[in-house]
């Protein structure tokens, strides 16, 4: 049976992971103000700033972020803030169990569903969706499809 997390409600925090290359400050700024709006507390992951070459980070910072991000009682969610090269290295090192107890949304696109698909593996679902890096870009509709899914757990794709 697959674990469905719960709705976000006002105050709930939600955390911001890069899983792959560096990423702009400005749009992560942009990301944390329109989360902010929503009535949501962004939490930057430890090495979501860092960079390693191409990443944000080495691959044991990167999947460090998001097992931290896992295992965080108050994250309510967990949103990549791109996708791309590198986001599934290392991904089998990370540890379900937690978010098999008590599901929190894994929120991306792109390379990230590399992520969504080994979360359905295991039978956690997971969300496809914009991120972060788009957010700049989304359309106003775009961004309220991803409030209202996360908020009340419904979809409009009229």
């Amino acid at each position: 049976m697959k674990k469905i997390p719960i709705n976000l409600s006002k105050g709930d925090k939600i955390a911001i992971i890069d899983t792959a290359k560096s990423i702009s400050l400005d749009k992560l700024i942009y990301a944390e103000n329109l989360f902010s709006n929503w009535g949501l507390i962004p939490i930057r992951s430890k090495h979501l700033l860092g960079k390693h070459k191409v990443f944000s980070g080495t691959d044991e910072q990167r999947i460090l972020d998001f097992q931290n991000a896992i295992d965080n009682p108050e994250v309510k969610a967990i949103i990549c803030f791109r996708g791309g090269y590198g986001s599934i290295r290392r991904l089998n090192k990370l540890n379900l169990s937690v978010l098999k107890k008590n599901p929190k949304w894994i929120i991306g696109y792109s390379d990230v569903t590399a992520i969504h698909s080994y979360l359905n593996s295991q039978n956690i679902a997971s969300l496809h969706s914009t991120m972060p890096i788009n957010f700049i870009d989304n359309t106003k509709e775009s961004l309220n499809s991803l409030k209202t899914f996360l908020f009340k757990n419904e979809i409009n794709i009229s």
